[in-house]
């Protein structure tokens, strides 16, 4: 990341300058409107490519988010395997991995979809400038004031400054990418945590557990247990599943 935040950004504005400035040495005096029209490519494809920005950040927030689900309900399955299986629970959790991993694929291929219309537009811009500029060269041969070889040495140019202009403006595509998941770190560093108490030690248990009128709520103020009452005996497997069938 801190490569394509950096050095990446430079690189490319480097090229596309260079390139620039050979053309205008070249044919400025020539032919200023091909000049002109190179000149254009990068600001083209960053203005055909810039509303995809919104989008793409949010499809790629979405498909890590169901990918996270996805993680955490086969952690979940494997981590409390004793209990699935004793309760008869296997097919449910099988379904809900099923369908977690269906959408999890789901928006992923958007994600991949988005970032193929950031090509084909940044592409398209290349297409584009290119059709002008040979139209353009082809004038000012019929003119004679350029020859049939110039076409190989702007469509060179032009292809530069066309890879740099797509490299620009799929970069800002990709740098969505990554803030989705810069987004993701923030949100476990701003979440509330839980402060370590000292506690006094327990004494070995010999027989069972009792819970008496337990309850508890996270700092956001979700309700987990409300007034449970229950005796866990030693040595026993017990199983605490919610309204919703989870463990």
């Amino acid at each position: 990341i801190c490569y394509k935040l950096t050095v990446a950004p430079f690189l490319l504005l480097f090229n596309a300058v260079l390139s620039l400035w050979m053309m205008q040495y070249s044919y400025g005096a020539i032919a200023p409107e091909i000049v002109w029209l190179a000149a254009a490519l990068m600001p083209m494809t960053l203005i055909l490519t810039a509303p995809l920005s919104g989008v793409a950040r949010r499809v790629n927030q979405a498909s890590r988010a169901a990918g996270a689900s996805t993680t955490n309900q086969m952690e979940q399955s494997v981590d409390n395997i004793n209990a699935v299986q004793s309760l008869g629970g296997s097919q449910v959790e099988s379904e809900n991995f099923a369908d977690k991993s269906k959408e999890s694929f789901k928006r992923h291929r958007i994600a991949f979809l988005v970032d193929l219309a950031a090509v084909a537009l940044s592409y398209a811009a290349l297409i584009i400038s290119l059709g002008l500029a040979f139209v353009l060269t082809t004038d000012k041969i019929i003119a004679e004031s350029l020859s049939p070889g110039d076409y190989a040495v702007l469509t060179g140019f032009f292809f530069i400054l066309g890879g740099n202009a797509r490299l620009a403006g799929k970069y800002w595509i990709d740098l969505q990418r990554n803030v989705a998941a810069v987004r993701r770190v923030f949100f476990f560093l701003d979440y509330t945590s839980e402060l370590d108490t000292e506690s006094d030690s327990l004494p070995t248990i010999e027989k069972s557990i009792e819970l008496e009128n337990v309850s508890f709520a996270y700092p956001d103020g979700r309700q987990v247990l409300s007034d449970i009452s229950l005796s866990l005996p030693l040595g026993e497997l017990v199983a605490i599943v919610g309204p919703t069938g989870a463990g």
